[in-house]
């Protein structure tokens, strides 16, 4: 059982990450509630995600900060939502997949042939990229709502854009 899991450990993560970005179809489909398919989503790719890498310390970091994120994602499930909590919930997150894009890139770098394991890890890291440019977002959200951080931007452009067309 060990041994399927290692060989097949890049599948394993895609497919755990595929899983997080269909929750839209899943909660169409299914009638549990939303909330607990991520967080079921979540664990899924925390326990993938701790399986790619072979090295001792990239692998123990991932276990602290793999575990301090399901615990975090947990409790918000089970409490509810808090905006500390949530903001912890965010903040650990964006350490999580940092740390597995990471180790995902060092696993690539560091193989010397190109096989079908190595397609897939890079498949993977894409889907991280743009999960993490989402995670990202969801941190700047409250910035941009409280201190309407954009709002200068957008009115600039707008000045812009006008100054064309006249």
């Amino acid at each position: 059982m060990k041994e399927l899991l290692r060989t097949n450990r890049y599948l394993l993560l895609l497919v755990a990450i595929s899983n997080l970005l269909m929750i839209p179809v899943w909660e169409r489909m299914m009638t549990i509630s939303a909330s607990l398919i991520v967080v079921m989503s979540y664990s899924l790719i925390i326990f993938t995600g701790i399986n790619i890498t072979d090295r001792k310390i990239n692998k123990l970091w991932l276990i602290i900060i793999g575990t301090f994120t399901l615990i975090c994602v947990w409790i918000e499930f089970a409490l509810g939502w808090s905006e500390m909590i949530s903001m912890i919930r965010i903040i650990s997150t964006l350490i999580l997949f940092i740390s597995l894009f990471y180790s995902l890139i060092i696993e690539i770098i560091s193989t010397k042939d190109i096989c079908v394991e190595m397609i897939l890890a890079v498949m993977s890291g894409f889907l991280f990229l743009g999960i993490l440019g989402g995670v990202v977002l969801n941190l700047m959200t409250p910035c941009i709502l409280i201190h309407s951080t954009f709002l200068l931007i957008q009115a600039t452009t707008l000045i812009t854009i006008s100054a064309l067309l006249t």
